[in-house]
């Protein structure tokens, strides 16, 4: 962990906020137990317990208690079908239960000796027309005078306005909150990172504050724009080297220059093309401007619509322009941001590839809906051209070998990353079936036929390529690309 990560973790751990935050829980908590012991003594019952109703999952949390019986022991979390409470969880008034009657003695488990009450009362506490928590009052006593009905009375509009009050505070809180972490996020934009490495963790710092959905990286690259990078917790993303396509999102974002929100009615807009994965909820596109040129486009996607209110969309925005600002003030006057993530040829860095397979490590041992290839491939007469062929035909030669071996020629989700001279790293994604053979055929049959290189020169070229599939037991993008050279070593032989 580097200084500047330890430096805002600690910042973070021992803020004056969270600090506040914490000694205003604890007193919360005192009061809460000071209003049952009054409840209790005003009322003269033998024992006032206050139980939240966990709904989620399907518990009764105790939060206080005081009781003069000895023989007690309480648990902190009870199962609903453990607690005679469970047939009561929905009541909204009062009600009195009757132990040998309504309620077995041997329900009231926190005795474990003689039960010494005859009489249970039940007071819910009912917020937005749900029950959230239950006062249980146990007595020998079925009666109550007036004056103790009263500080029962009392006692439930005590409750109820310091719920509210807490509950309206801690909003404010966590409003307060957000922005801090917000603060943090742009600081960490200025940690040194450049190009791809900067894109990379803008994306994943944008998809912490969506949750529940995915980030993706777009940039230009072998003609066309593609999906290059998605964030490493996303779901539901587009497939890797998906190409950007009209009547989109993303085609409008870089046809506007500016940001483009949009909630998915029936599966539509679409985000970047009509063979992606089903469009849900909504997407925000946000195009990465460098010198008025558009250069890349994060393209983010959420479940919830809600997610996408103007205080997030805010956020995410600047985070992006950020990213673009930093990407401009690096770059020199006659560079654009596709010398960041593309070669002369136009194919991807390999930067970019190695932090594509790192991603979608860590996204495939949470996420099955996607599976993922990544090989090397070459030509095998290689020495032979390169004796033959002069500087300039072999350029070009490197220009037809992109754009031929382009996998979006031939229907399939993925793109070619430069490794070194006649040697291209791919990644690949689909659903099921493993689309590299289809795709080796495909190639061969495009270069069935020599291709012309100059008015004199014609050559024939055969390809030779090794893969693997990414899987949990992978550790690393270092450990995947080493199995996947080794593939190719073995093809060659």
């Amino acid at each position: 962990m580097s200084s500047g990560t330890t430096q805002e973790a600690t910042l973070r751990q021992h803020s004056p906020l969270e600090k506040r935050e914490e000694n205003a829980q604890r007193k919360f908590k005192q009061i809460l137990h000071d209003l049952t012991v009054l409840l209790r003594h005003s009322t003269e019952v033998d024992t006032v317990i206050l139980y939240w109703i966990n709904k989620d999952r399907e518990i009764f949390v105790l939060e206080t208690k005081t009781t003069s019986s000895k023989h007690t022991m309480f648990e902190d979390r009870v199962a609903f079908n453990n607690l005679y409470l469970n047939d009561f969880k929905e009541i909204k008034d009062p009600v009195q239960l009757e132990v040998g009657r309504h309620i077995m003695a041997d329900e009231l488990t926190h005795y474990f000796k003689k039960v010494p009450i005859q009489y249970v009362n039940l007071l819910p506490f009912v917020n937005n027309d749900e029950t959230i928590a239950i006062t249980v009052m146990e007595s020998q006593r079925s009666t109550f005078s007036h004056e103790q009905e009263e500080a029962m009375s009392s006692y439930m509009n005590a409750l109820s306005n310091l719920l509210g009050t807490y509950l309206e505070l801690n909003d404010l809180a966590d409003n307060q909150n957000q922005w801090i972490e917000y603060e943090f996020k742009l600081k960490s934009l200025f940690d040194r990172l450049d190009g791809i490495a900067l894109l990379d963790h803008t994306i994943n710092e944008i998809q912490e504050i969506i949750g529940k959905g995915g980030v993706s990286l777009l940039c230009r690259g072998m003609n066309d724009w593609h999906n290059v990078l998605n964030s490493t917790k996303g779901i539901n993303q587009p497939y890797l080297g998906q190409k950007v396509e009209e009547n989109t999102i993303t085609w409008d974002a870089l046809s506007r220059g500016e940001p483009v929100y949009s909630i998915h009615f029936n599966a539509n807009p679409k985000r970047m093309s009509p063979r992606e994965p089903l469009s849900r909820g909504a997407s925000l596109a946000i195009p990465i401007l460098v010198d008025d040129r558009r250069q890349a486009v994060i393209l983010i996607n959420a479940e919830n619509p809600l997610v996408f209110s103007e205080a997030n969309k805010h956020k995410m925005i600047n985070l992006s322009r950020i990213a673009s600002l930093r990407l401009a003030s690096k770059a020199k006057a006659d560079t654009y941001l596709g010398d960041f993530v593309a070669n002369e040829f136009s194919a991807y860095k390999s930067e970019l590839f190695e932090k594509a397979v790192e991603a979608e490590l860590r996204r495939c041992k949470f996420s099955a809906d996607t599976k993922t290839w990544i090989g090397f491939v070459t030509l095998t007469n290689l020495t032979t051209l390169r004796t033959k062929l002069r500087l300039e035909e072999l350029q070009t030669m490197q220009q037809l070998l992109i754009e031929g071996l382009n996998p979006q020629n031939f229907g399939i989700n993925g793109y070619l990353a430069s490794h070194s001279d006649y040697v291209y790293a791919f990644i690949m994604q689909a659903p099921n079936d493993e689309p590299i053979t289809e795709w080796k055929q495909c190639i061969d049959q495009e270069f069935s036929q020599p291709v012309e290189l100059s008015r004199n020169q014609k050559v024939k070229i055969d390809f030779v390529l090794g893969f693997i599939s990414l899987n949990e037991q992978i550790e690393n993008s270092y450990q995947a690309i080493r199995e996947a050279k080794s593939a190719l070593s073995a093809a060659m032989k």
